[in-house]
């Protein structure tokens, strides 16, 4: 059987108020925070994110000027493990077919690396997020209010609060 991981680092989830694949100093820079997709919170954050894709792919289509950082994350095959990370500069073609920049340290999936054009459909996302410049506010990143569960409800909190995730799953 498969073991799918969501391994991703903790920073790198939560610093989109500073451009995708900027690192940002923080108590948190580089800490892996792991959480099986077969886990009860993480499957609820991928149906979330599966439910409300149609709206944010809309959205990224033709973004506000306020809105940016458009981001979708993707399961990255090695063996018989996946390792998910999120994809940036996204686009879609007249097939319905994605590509986009793999913005995150891969772990697992040794045959990829941060910065390597990858090509995926539709089906292969499992989250995405952006960020609202206006409301200073983050939407979807459901897997990351998953993950945080796992850390000390007051760490939890400031995340949430600080970037107004809804995390509701």
């Amino acid at each position: 059987m498969a073991r799918n991981v969501v391994s991703l680092l903790f920073v790198a989830a939560v610093t989109l108020a500073a451009p995708l694949g900027t690192a940002q100093a923080d108590e948190h820079e580089d800490r892996v925070v792991p959480m099986s997709s077969d886990e009860p919170m993480m499957r609820k954050a991928f149906k979330r994110a599966s439910a409300e894709l149609d709206v944010f792919l809309k959205t990224a289509r033709a973004p506000a000027s306020h809105q940016s950082d458009f981001a979708v994350k993707v399961g990255l095959k090695e063996g018989m493990q996946t390792e998910y990370v999120w994809i940036s500069d996204f686009k879609e073609d007249a097939r319905g077919n994605f590509s986009g920049v793999i913005n995150n340290a891969v772990e697992i999936a040794r045959k990829y690396k941060l910065g390597d054009t990858y090509r995926f459909t539709r089906a292969d996302i499992v989250d995405w997020l952006y960020f609202d410049a206006r409301e200073v506010r983050m939407y979807g990143n459901y897997t990351l209010c998953a993950l945080l569960t796992q850390e000390p409800a007051e760490q939890a909190a400031k995340a949430i609060a600080e970037y107004k995730l809804d995390c509701a799953l």
